[in-house]
């Protein structure tokens, strides 16, 4: 009987890295937007990959004044805040892989 035990818990690791691996990619869904708001992820990312601040503010601020006046739906709002938090913290290339991500995800839909 002792013999089934190792094997039972090699059984119950193997299900449990299973289960973990399959909800690896179960986070926050992409929000799927109008093709027109697309403008903001392309100007956030020439913005990033040009390592320009006064330029990323410029478009952060369009986004915030669009997302008030209810141009930008809350999820993707989300994004483009977690985008612009990035670029604040001057953290640029993390800002354009994020926009990158972002835009190659909405052209799979």
């Amino acid at each position: 009987m002792t013999s089934r035990l190792p094997k039972r818990r090699l059984h119950a690791v193997a299900v449990l890295l299973a289960v973990l691996a399959a909800c690896a990619g179960c986070g926050r869904p992409t929000p799927q937007v109008v093709r027109g708001n697309l403008r903001y992820a392309q100007a956030l990312r020439t913005a990033a990959n040009s390592r320009d601040s006064a330029g990323f503010e410029t478009v952060a601020r369009t986004i915030e004044r669009d997302a008030d006046s209810g141009l930008i739906g809350t999820d993707e709002g989300a994004v483009y805040a977690e985008i612009v938090a990035l670029g604040r913290a001057e953290r640029f290339q993390d800002a354009e892989h994020r926009c990158l991500k972002f835009l190659q995800e909405q052209a799979r839909r």
